[in-house]
């Protein structure tokens, strides 16, 4: 009976505008997240088909031995891209792709629908453009960090308290249902966002709370008590068999900081000579635009005046903890959500105003909103742009990937791997690395003599056909993890870890002659939480059709878009479309856009001319301040290119070298230039290095010189090759290389 909501539509396509990037691309950047969630996509695929619907070992981990990271890895990111790639695409590159157009559709369309209830659709859709051309989720997430997870908990977050506030208004089946799985799904993406939407969602009900309506708490309750409860089969084992693991510290852990200069600029296109453009974590400038307008809103008296004060507060609290903290910048992605609804109240604002100018306002403030974002998208919808990855993502290629040094193929970079073998274990490993590539089994005798034959092997499963001549000792090439069982010709036999090698072993007697069947089992833990997930689903269904209140399906507030309203925001959703298109038809017209980008990333950095014997090149460098205070820290910016392909990963380590005794100080620990592995530069594409060192107190006073190294090492670094560096005339400069700028201390 009600009339169309063209808002809805109109928001949708807004939102699959703003992700034309993900759908134009056809390739994987290197180098971010992107590829690491195509690889978790593809293990959680293959494993489906193996039979195994939720995984729990990676068998490629560690050059092979294994580790249980999906046992502690939030599933949400690997099954999503995994059962598109199953059920549509058969291509988890394009699947992850699409994970992230889904995402964005899935935030614009929620927070419109909340807004919808609260304000109308005007201020709804208002909210929505604000949103979803945030260059925070425009920009940085999907093309320079990667991070679905970042994208699906930006989504989560709108979704949940759209069901949350339907609850508490219409109080119907559908909407508990949607708060179970809103609230289940958040747990299974990450803990940071479920303890987002907890908040946000208290929030919410003191903003429901008012004389004449009471808040169904029990409602609201046991919906969160059943979402925690349906994702009980990831949490639940996780948590009580954490000490089966140890927890390493990544190979790449970049160090991304949200600076205060920089929180409310212009992103920038990404710059095609350059091989790793950085995230830039700004909000963009329409949150300016949007503070005045919402603390004129609050002036007035409307109803909803109260949710966007309230939005407009968390905003700058969030963006204020994002600074306090320096590198958690996932605290923008909701201070992006509060700021684009408060952005919403340009419509309340707007309703004084005359006729012509009440309508255009909200689409100035929406136009300004996604032309902060244009540039980038321009820039990355060209084909010119296009950057070259991997093709292959197969088990192969994952263990082809770590081996090359660049980190574990499923982790996301700067995540913690769990393991089970001791780090002296695989300081040690080679010999046993070597093996293991040779051992078509998977496994090694230890004593005795046998003939051993592959039946099958997969990531939890492995059978082989086992004759023993003599007493037999035989040690499985698969790091021990609690439910690994061995039976031998349909026995059950006991299986042991010898301490040195943290591996898998049995013992069979003179004669046995049978097959030899590995599997990774249940456990009582998981057992457990498995009834728990089930108990919660049945549950919650028996609620949902055992429900006995009054579905009404009316939204409240006023009006939907009125033809007059849907005209304007649909000009600009064509012109948007257009412009995006026609760079993709006419690629030339997104070099004048690179070579702008490319101008303005030309800062303060002083220029160097120092070679290495690899082919290595300094090229410029950037030095925050040259006077900074013992006990703080100094930012530093090193600027990198290689001048042919490199077969070897080198790696960076600056220190302090006091220019009166000479003495060296306070070294750094080592890490990939850039974070990237050198043996993934390409010839002559800059290199960004981006460095905070940390002053300690014990440093003295005076002047020093910032050293640096370059080296090859092999696992801890024990043992390094240095490169040697050179002036562009040949000069022979040495092993280390002191940055022109003298760097004076001050005591704290």
């Amino acid at each position: 009976m009600r009339k169309t909501d063209w808002g809805v539509l109109i928001v949708l396509g807004f939102c699959i505008i703003g992700a034309l990037p993900q759908l134009l691309s056809s390739s994987v950047p290197i180098g971010t997240n992107h590829e690491r969630y195509v690889f978790r996509a593809a293990e959680v695929a293959q494993s489906i088909r193996e039979g195994r619907l939720y995984p729990r070992w990676t068998d490629e981990a560690l050059g092979g031995y294994g580790a249980p990271i999906p046992h502690y890895l939030p599933p949400l990111t690997g099954f999503l891209p995994a059962l598109i790639d199953l059920t549509l695409l058969n291509d988890p590159a394009a699947a992850v792709s699409a994970s992230f157009v889904i995402a964005n559709c899935i935030a614009g369309v929620s927070l419109y629908a909340l807004i919808t209830r609260k304000a109308g659709s005007v201020a709804a859709t208002c909210a929505a453009i604000l949103y979803v051309f945030n260059p925070m989720i425009a920009v940085t997430v999907p093309l320079r960090l990667g991070d679905l997870t970042l994208a699906l908990g930006a989504a989560l977050l709108p979704c949940l308290l759209w069901a949350l506030d339907c609850l508490c208004q219409r109080r119907s089946a559908v909407d508990f249902s949607a708060v179970v799985l809103s609230s289940a799904a958040l747990i299974l993406l990450d803990a940071r966002f479920a303890a987002a939407g907890f908040c946000a969602g208290l929030l919410l009900i003191f903003l429901n709370i008012s004389r004449h309506q009471k808040i169904p708490a029990l409602l609201v309750t046991s919906a969160a008590a059943l979402g925690m409860g349906i994702a009980s089969f990831y949490w639940l084992p996780a948590l009580v068999e954490s000490s089966a693991v140890r927890w390493y510290p990544p190979d790449i852990a970049p160090t991304y900081l949200v600076h205060w200069q920089s929180l409310f600029s212009t992103p920038l296109a990404a710059d095609p000579n350059v091989l790793n453009n950085l995230p830039e974590f700004t909000l963009g400038f329409t949150p300016l635009l949007v503070l005045p307008i919402a603390l004129l809103a609050l002036r007035r008296r409307e109803a909803e005046r109260r949710l966007y004060g309230l939005a407009l507060l968390a905003a700058l609290a969030l963006a204020s903890a994002s600074l306090i903290s320096g590198g958690s910048y996932w605290f923008l992605i909701p201070s992006t959500l509060c700021f684009a609804i408060a952005g919403a109240s340009v419509a309340a604002l707007s309703t004084d105003l005359p006729k012509l100018l009440k309508h255009i306002l909200p689409v100035a403030l929406c136009s300004v909103a996604i032309a902060g974002a244009l540039q980038p998208l321009l820039a990355a919808a060209a084909p010119l742009n296009a950057p070259t990855g991997l093709r292959d993502f197969s088990s192969q290629a994952a263990l082809s990937f770590e081996q090359r040094g660049y980190g574990t193929a499923i982790l996301s970079i700067g995540a913690a791997l769990p393991a089970t073998i001791s780090s002296d274990y695989i300081v040690s490993s080679e010999s046993l690395s070597n093996q293991l590539n040779s051992a078509g089994s998977k496994t090694t005798i230890l004593s005795g003599r046998a003939q051993i034959g592959l039946i099958s092997s997969s990531a939890h499963d492995l059978r082989l056909q086992v004759e023993s001549f003599t007493p037999l000792s035989l040690e499985m090439l698969t790091a021990a993890f609690p439910g690994w069982t061995a039976r031998f010709s349909g026995t059950e036999i006991a299986l042991r870890s010898p301490s040195e090698s943290h591996l898998l072993a049995l013992d069979l007697p003179r004669g046995a002659r049978g097959e030899l069947w590995l599997t990774l089992d249940s456990t009582l833990p998981r057992l457990i939480a498995w009834l728990a997930t089930w108990t919660a689903v049945i549950t919650s269904v028996f609620i949902t059709l055992r429900w006995k209140g009054v579905d009404s399906a009316v939204i409240r507030g006023p009006n939907l878009l009125t033809a007059f309203e849907a005209r304007f925001f649909t000009i600009l959703l064509f012109a948007v479309a257009c412009v995006l298109l026609l760079v993709r038809v006419f690629p030339e017209a997104a070099k004048g856009i690179s070579a702008r980008a490319a101008d303005s990333s030309i800062g303060r950095e002083q220029a160097t001319s120092i070679r290495s014997d690899s082919g290595l090149e300094l090229t410029a460098y950037d030095l925050e301040t040259t006077a900074v205070q013992s006990g703080s820290s100094l930012d530093l910016t090193l600027y990198w290119r290689t001048l042919r392909p490199l077969d070897v990963n080198y790696r960076t380590q600056i220190a302090f070298q006091d220019r009166s005794s000479g003495r060296i100080d306070t070294l750094t620990s080592t890490r990939h230039p850039g974070d990237l592995p050198t043996t993934r530069w390409q010839p002559r594409r800059t290199v960004i290095d981006r460095w905070r060192i940390s002053i300690p107190n014990s440093l003295s006073p005076g002047n020093y010189d910032l050293v640096l190294a370059v080296f090859s090492c092999d696992f801890g670094c024990e043992t390094r090759q240095s490169l040697t560096f050179f002036t562009l005339d040949g000069t022979l400069v040495g092993q280390l290389y002191a940055l022109p700028s003298e760097i004076t201390i001050i005591s704290g």
